[in-house]
C-alpha cells in the first residue's frame, strides 16, 4: 500500500529466501501506473497482514494458504489453553504449566509424573467397528477421557476409588 513496500512476486522472494540469497534484484514501480494498480489489486490481499509467505499450488486455493500459516503459528507457540487433536499429532504428551493456565508439550522418552503432575496422552481408542484418536489423563482419582469425531471433541470424566 501507499508509503510501504510490496511485492508483486511472492514466489520469486519465496525462491530467493529457500536460495539462502540474501540481497534480491527489485524493480521499483509505482502505483500511480494504471498496468500496475491493475495487477497489484489483483494480487495484493495478505494474510497475517503479509507477514509470511506461503507458496501454494496456485493462487485460487488462499483457504489452503490460510490453513498453513494457521498450523506454523500454533506449531511455533505451542502453549495451549485447549488442546485439539492435531496437537496430539505434533507432540503426544502434554503437562499443564506451573500455574495450572495453558498446557504445554514435553518430549521426555521417559517422563514421570513426579517431575510433570498430570499428563495428557495422546491414544486410540477401537471398537469392533471404528477407531478413535484422542488422549486421556488421570488426576488423584478422576480418570478423563477425550475421543476426537470429525474435529469434534467429547470429553468424559469417570471417578474411582
Amino acid at each position: 500500500m501507499r508509503g510501504t513496500s510490496s511485492t508483486l512476486d511472492n514466489r520469486r522472494l519465496a525462491a530467493f529466501q529457500n536460495a539462502k540469497i540474501k540481497s534480491v534484484p527489485i524493480q521499483k514501480v509505482s502505483l500511480d501506473d494504471p498496468r500496475v494498480w491493475k495487477d497489484f489489486d489483483g494480487k495484493y490481499n495478505p494474510i497475517n497482514e503479509g507477514k509470511n509467505i506461503v507458496v501454494i499450488p496456485n493462487s485460487s486455493n488462499r483457504t489452503m494458504a490460510e490453513d498453513i500459516l494457521r498450523n506454523m503459528v500454533r506449531l511455533n507457540n505451542p502453549k495451549r489453553k485447549e488442546l485439539a487433536q492435531e496437537d496430539f499429532e505434533q507432540y503426544p504428551v502434554w503437562v499443564w504449566d506451573d500455574e495450572m493456565e495453558y498446557k504445554l508439550p514435553i518430549s521426555d522418552t521417559e517422563p514421570s509424573r513426579y517431575d510433570y503432575g498430570v499428563f495428557f496422552i495422546k491414544t486410540k481408542f477401537k471398537t469392533a467397528s471404528y477407531h478413535f484418536d484422542g488422549y486421556f489423563n488421570w488426576e488423584q482419582n478422576i480418570l478423563c477421557i477425550g475421543i476426537f469425531v470429525i474435529k469434534e471433541e467429547f470429553y468424559f470424566k469417570f471417578k474411582y476409588a
